[in-house]
């Protein structure tokens, strides 16, 4: 993709991007102007100045965007970054400082001897001390970014070494940011680029000048931009398309993507959209059927795994230190430990277990078979984790000692050793259709269950109590919580979310949550024959011979009856119940019975379902007042409460039974209760009233969990930003001072090399004016010499040096040392004219030599220029203007030799015209020659002696400076007045660069005018 740097093109990305950012205003408009809509993280390290320069030309100023810029720096480099990226963009540059708010339209630059990060829109800096070793600044600020700004937020990788920005893109894409980096093959060090493309999350991979029109276009999308509504609001109304995108999922993954939770579907759907530049669900469906590999990029987005060795390094100590050391001590040596790591992603986690496994039995001095089940739904993943080979980042998290103990280093990959790779078992499991592992001692599963569905993750926690032994450990994320499982556990440790199993009761693992989608899994597979739907029909009636009279049975005994699951939804009709019930209206219906019960009856029928529940019991109501055909009839209402004795299944089931006035209610005499609609409804107001003040307390309660949580998550990643700070090695710091060395030296050199052009300028101008200058110091010793001033003193550039009085000089002035001395005392400038030996006359000037620091002086400088030529000049000047004034110069033509006129001119009216007012001049007589063209005029003259030529401005393509400076090669000295139909003042300039004699325009052509600037001409040509 080309970048288009037209000013239509930026016109039009400014205005899309300035209608996004007028609609994020708020009501302070103020700060609606500075606020960013977006976060833009740059990382770049070798190389990465020309980079930046690329980007910026091409990106516009009119952004809404906040640009942070993060380099690999020398803490004692002093960056000159603002003053050159300054030439490539009018945006203003700065480097970050601390508590600094982010403003739109600006570039922030990573200062050097800091850590960079970000918190609520504002930079934080931290110091970084020269014993604390070198860092990975880009990865630590890419993860701030995502944690603060989320899909706010952009990630781009630029030019540079190594693999700083691998991890922290991985945050940045799980939070639903974009993701770009400059292709490899265009990058002046490709290390970075290559690493960040490697991992799979990143979304554009172009030369740093496209990059800039792919940014703007996504960031213009209304769906990013917040100008659209966002797809989460669309899912419902748009069910069937969701259903087809799932469909499209699962064939590709085997994973049914309808069980995680809508607002991370839409997220990743929303974003896809957006660089794909589409705007409905329905172009994306579209898009999805016609593209393979999109269909690839947005299972890969689902997958998005963000995992690190040793995530959150206090909880991995007291995981080793309380939970491995026992288990080490209370297993039996002949029996193994059995670890599970669930949602396991590319193997970090499971690693780290084996290698606290290893360090705990070596600390103890104990041996055990410890087996490690690793497992994720995603098969490429799985696939990376066998290899147990990662970049050098690791070396950020892993301290160096067990860098070198559990690692090998081979052609910048780090891999496991054999040792910790026996240990662990990987395997591609489904937590949610899969059944679980069983007799394990220890399962962790970290971040996986906050993207589910509450019953998906009802589900997984039933298989993970299942799957642990009495007194197993389980490890969650700080995002997590065992929910209604919480009675069946102990907590270790609230804080790191460890609890510990103490409940060897049964919890039934249930089925996996469907969703309807028969359908759709029917639709691909065409229609089936006729013949065989009536086979397989005929099958199942033969299978049960008895059904057809257990249903004539149930219609004639059984009464009206509903029976319903355990949230009250309508499962099985019996009888006729048309009267209890209201009519379906048009529109989505709902099976929930409070919805279908008729009004008479809803105070009746909900109180009774409610007791049934609380009290575990049948509940009988007699004399139930209903409304039937406008008339009041007295109904007998049952509920029955429905328990499968086989198992510890709680009962979730009710049987709904409308009993007419005059059945037998004999059977239900102890425990019929008169229904009383007044005691009732208030009964059913306390119990609604209670229900509500537990809901009260339950989210009070989930809202303090969820703020602790998020302070827990804060001090984790601050802890973890000071570890990574801390665990350095020596080959990752070499690297970080060879780019920064690369850094500084590009800076450098951009610096040198404007300092050189300037100084080339100088020196052109100073060599073409022919200026003769004498730089001076204090001591009137020579500094500088310029090479005119040879013309005038005996000087070589050898006498640099020596004092000026040493040195002999062709003028006629013998004050110039006095004079130099006077200017020196005065600090007044000098202005003399001096004549040299040989007639010429010099302009001198003798000024002090400032400095822009305090306006100091520092020496005398002498300018010699050469004036001789305006001397010259001024004398014929006042000689013409006497025989100006006196026309009689020119009458020795008059009446004897006539003037030989050369015409030079391609229009053969202008040629007439001239003509006929030449032979008008009664004074002079002429003899006139007529050319058409420069190269025939040129030609002429130079073949033939003339008094003067009169040549027209235009000549087809060309001009008469044209004309004048092939004369002036070929040293042809003919007068020439040049004739046009332009305005003197346009063309003047032109012709006075070339000393053309006369100027006529031919709007104000005359008899007189052509004879007195005729005469005027030949005037100065007799003074030559």
């Amino acid at each position: 993709m080309a970048s288009d740097k037209s000013s239509e093109h930026h016109t039009t990305i400014n205005t899309s991007i300035t209608a996004t950012t007028t609609s994020r205003e708020s009501d302070d408009a103020s700060e609606a102007n500075t606020m960013p809509a977006y976060y833009v993280g740059i990382g770049a390290s070798a190389g990465g100045l020309e980079a930046l320069q690329e980007f910026f030309t091409h990106m516009p100023t009119d952004t809404g965007a906040a640009f942070i810029v993060v380099q690999h720096l020398s803490p004692d480099f002093k960056s000159f970054m603002p003053e050159l990226l300054s030439k490539n963009t009018s945006m203003p540059i700065c480097h970050a400082s601390h508590e600094q708010q982010l403003e739109a339209n600006r570039i922030y630059l990573q200062p050097p001897r800091s850590c960079l990060t970000i918190a609520n829109g504002v930079l934080q800096l931290s110091n970084m001390s020269q014993n604390e070793g070198l860092h990975l600044p880009i990865d630590s600020f890419f993860r701030s970014l995502a944690e603060d700004q989320q899909h706010k937020s952009v990630g781009i990788v630029l030019s540079g070494t190594g693999s700083d920005g691998c991890r922290g893109i991985r945050a940045l894409k799980e939070a639903g940011a974009m993701i770009m980096a400059q292709n490899p093959e265009t990058a002046k060090f490709d290390g970075m680029p290559y690493n960040a493309v490697s991992t799979g999350v990143v979304d554009f991979v172009l030369d740093a000048s496209m990059l800039p029109e792919r940014l703007i276009k996504y960031l213009s999308h209304p769906l990013i931009s917040g100008n659209a509504e966002p797809v989460s609001t669309h899912m419902k109304s748009n069910e069937d398309i969701m259903q087809q995108i799932f469909m499209l999922l699962e064939k590709k993954s085997k994973i049914d993507f309808g069980l995680y939770k809508p607002s991370t579907i839409a997220r990743r759907i929303e974003r896809r959209m957006g660089i794909n530049q589409l705007s409905t669900l329905k172009e994306y469906f579209v898009y999805l059927l016609q593209s393979t590999s999109e269909l690839d990029f947005l299972c890969r987005d689902m997958l998005i795994g963000v995992t690190r060795f040793f995530r959150d390094p206090d909880a991995f100590e007291l995981l080793e230190n309380k939970v491995i050391d026992e288990l080490l001590e209370r297993t039996p040596i002949d029996e193994p430990i059995r670890i599970w790591s669930v949602g396991c992603s590319t193997g970090e986690e499971p690693y780290s277990l084996a290698i606290l496994c290893l360090e705990a039995m070596e600390k103890s001095n104990r041996v055990r078979d410890v087996k490690i089940f690793a497992t994720d739904v995603d098969a490429n993943a799985i696939a990376a984790a066998c290899s147990g080979k990662y970049l050098l980042d690791i070396q950020s998290e892993v301290n160096e000692p067990l860098l070198h103990k559990y690692f090998k280093q081979d052609n910048g990959v780090f891999t496991v050793t054999t040792r910790v790779r026996q240990m662990v078992v990987f395997a591609a499991h489904n937590m949610i259709a899969d059944p679980p592992f069983s007799n394990i001692d220890l399962l962790v599963c970290r971040n996986a269950l906050i993207y589910f569905q509450p019953p998906s993750q009802k589900k997984v926690l039933a298989g993970f109590h299942f799957s642990l032994k009495k007194n197993g450990v389980l490890f969650l994320g700080p995002s997590e919580n065992l929910g209604e499982l919480n009675a069946h556990f102990t907590s270790i440790n609230e804080h790191f979310k460890l609890y510990s199993k103490y409940s060897n009761i049964r919890i039934p693992l249930g089925t996996p949550p469907q969703r309807d989608h028969s359908d759709l899994q029917r639709s691909p597979q065409g229609m089936q024959p006729v013949q065989a739907l009536l086979s397989r029909h005929h099958e199942k009636t033969r299978a049960s011979p008895l059904n057809f009279i257990r249903d004539k049975i149930i219609e004639k005994y059984v009464p009206p009856s509903i029976v319903l699951n355990e949230s009250y939804e309508v499962i099985h009709v019996y009888g006729e119940v048309h009267d209890f019930v209201k009519k379906l209206n048009p529109g989505r219906a709902s099976l929930n019975i409070k919805d279908l019960i008729v009004d008479s009856l809803s105070i009746a029928v909900a109180t009774a379902l409610s007791k049934s529940n609380t009290e575990q019991a049948d509940v009988f109501y007699k004399n139930v007042m209903v409304d039937i055909d406008d008339e009041h009839k007295l109904v007998n209402l049952q509920v029955c409460y429905i328990q499968d004795n086989k198992t510890d299944k709680l009962p979730d089931h009710y049987l709904l039974t409308f009993l007419s006035q005059e059945s037998n209610i004999a059977e239900h005499q102890h425990d019929a209760i008169d229904f009383d609609i007044a005691d009732q409804s208030r009964q059913r107001i306390i119990d609604l009233e209670q229900e509500l003040i537990q809901n009260r307390d339950h989210l009070q309660l989930t809202i303090e969990e969820l703020e602790t949580a998020n302070e827990e998550l804060q001090s984790s990643n601050e802890e973890l930003m000071s570890a990574n700070e801390e665990l350095q090695s020596t080959n990752e710091e070499l690297q970080s001072v060879n780019e920064e060395l690369y850094t500084v030296n590009s800076e450098y050199q951009d610096k040198i090399s404007e300092l050189t052009q300037s100084n080339n300028d100088l020196d052109n101008v100073i060599e073409t004016s022919e200026l003769g200058i004498i730089f001076l110091d204090n001591d009137t010793i020579i500094r500088k010499i310029t090479p005119a001033v040879s013309g005038y003193f005996n000087v070589l550039a050898t006498d640099i040096g020596r004092p000026l009085h040493h040195i002999s000089h062709h003028l006629r002035y013998n004050e110039l040392i006095q004079d130099v001395e006077d200017v020196g005392t005065s600090l007044e400038t000098l202005e003399r004219e001096v004549y040299t030996d040989n007639g010429h006359c010099l302009l001198m000037r003798i000024t002090p030599y400032r400095t822009k620091v305090n306006d100091l002086t520092d020496g005398i400088v002498i300018t010699f220029s050469n004036i001789t030529r305006m001397k010259m000049v001024e004398g014929a000047l006042q000689k013409a203007h006497t025989e100006l004034v006196n026309p009689s110069v020119t009458r020795k033509h008059a009446g004897n030799t006539p003037i030989k006129v050369l015409v030079v001119d391609d229009d053969k009216l202008d040629r007439e015209y001239l003509k006929k007012t030449l032979k008008k001049i009664s004074d002079l007589e002429f003899d006139i020659v007529e050319r058409t063209n420069v190269d025939e005029g040129v030609r002429c003259l130079r073949e033939q002696r003339f008094d003067l030529c009169l040549l027209d401005y235009m000549l087809a393509a060309e001009t008469a400076v044209t004309f004048v400076k092939k004369c002036r090669v070929l040293e042809i000295s003919t007068p020439i007045i040049v004739l046009s139909g332009y305005s003197e003042a346009s063309v003047a300039p032109e012709l006075v660069a070339e000393n053309i004699e006369g100027f006529i325009s031919k709007t104000n052509l005359s008899e007189l005018t052509l004879q007195r600037t005729i005469q005027a001409t030949l005037g100065r040509g007799l003074t030559h």
